[in-house]
């Protein structure tokens, strides 16, 4: 085993070579595809030279795109996918928002390519993206039609939390039907408007019954419950020794 600086100037020359390897292919990104990582509507070639469109998941990507310009949520995308029962692209139980949204904002159906690398353990960009790299499934015009539909909605509906507004329970409550996570919902502050919690499952239209529990009225339960229960007991339970007979011998 040779001395440790020569192990340091080997692995330096080793990355040095990794770095130009890797930038060599990112110049040549439009004639060869730099991974076989792709989108989940499309596929890499049989020769590894090019990527595929999978018609029907395209098919899925558009509707998408075009429900988000006429003005229809994430929310509510993925309720109709789910009861539509529309095979899910990604490796989940049913649509989710979070990949709904991410779909809506990634650049990739309009065929562009972000390269990124690891810097101290994050995941960064690495240089501009590429255009043109992946086969485009959405004209831009829906893209930014698409955008466009969602900036409106932000602007104009009250359905996100307020500012000053903290869920006790966020992470916390579970359904007592199927044991899915149950979501804060902000109809607004209008005199219909409303704070309820929401079965995730029931949400998004995949197997159980919507039934919202109005927020106000959960956490004035809970906390009366609270109120009620001896935590110091607990806590002293649990530290006591207990009055176990075979301890006691």
């Amino acid at each position: 085993m040779g001395p440790p600086h020569c192990a340091h100037e080997e692995s330096q020359t080793k990355s040095l070579r990794v770095g130009a390897a890797w930038a060599n292919k990112r110049a040549n990104a439009k004639a060869k595809p730099l991974t076989a990582f792709c989108p989940a509507w499309l596929r890499l070639s049989a020769d590894r030279t090019s990527y595929e469109v999978l018609d029907k998941r395209a098919a899925i990507v558009k509707r998408i795109f075009e429900e988000a310009a006429a003005g229809i949520g994430s929310y509510s995308i993925t309720r109709r996918l789910n009861e539509q029962k529309v095979q899910p692209i990604a490796r989940s139980q049913g649509w989710q928002t979070s990949y709904v949204s991410k779909i809506l904002t990634g650049r990739a159906v309009i065929g562009e390519f972000q390269p990124h690398k690891l810097v101290a353990g994050k995941r960064v960009p690495d240089g501009p993206a590429i255009a043109n790299y992946f086969p485009a499934v959405i004209s831009d015009k829906l893209f930014f039609r698409a955008q466009q539909g969602r900036r409106a909605r932000l602007l104009n509906t009250a359905g996100r939390k307020g500012r000053f507004f903290s869920n006790l329970f966020s992470g916390l409550a579970k359904c007592a039907y199927c044991g899915a996570p149950m979501h804060f919902e902000n109809k607004g502050p209008s005199a219909t408007g409303s704070h309820s919690l929401v079965c995730d499952k029931a949400k998004r239209g995949i197997g159980c019954h919507i039934a919202r529990w109005r927020y106000d009225h959960f956490e004035a339960s809970f906390l009366a419950f609270v109120r009620e229960v001896d935590l110091e007991q607990i806590i002293h339970s649990e530290t006591k020794p207990r009055n176990d007979p075979l301890l006691s011998q």
